[in-house]
């Protein structure tokens, strides 16, 4: 499967690659990518993941930054954009 600029076709849905950072309350931060159709999908997936590698159901979760690869690398900073 070819896959072109952070996104692919995966059974009829389109699928983009998220930058998902958060946390469950009173745990360290996490930071993952996340293959997903929407933000909230990502988001959704980050959790559960989260939640399954600390082993906790109940307590608040918290997302602090959930976007795009591909909008990330368009506000990319580079050496020649902070000189």
């Amino acid at each position: 499967m070819a896959q072109q600029n952070n996104i692919h076709e995966t059974s009829g849905a389109l699928l983009e690659l998220y930058f998902v950072s958060g946390r469950v309350c009173d745990c360290e931060d996490e930071f993952k990518l996340v293959s997903a159709t929407s933000a909230s999908e990502a988001e959704e997936i980050f959790e559960k993941y989260v939640r399954s590698l600390n082993d906790i159901e109940g307590n608040d979760f918290y997302i602090e930054h959930c976007q795009t690869v591909s909008r990330m690398k368009e506000s990319m900073l580079t050496i020649k954009s902070v000189s």
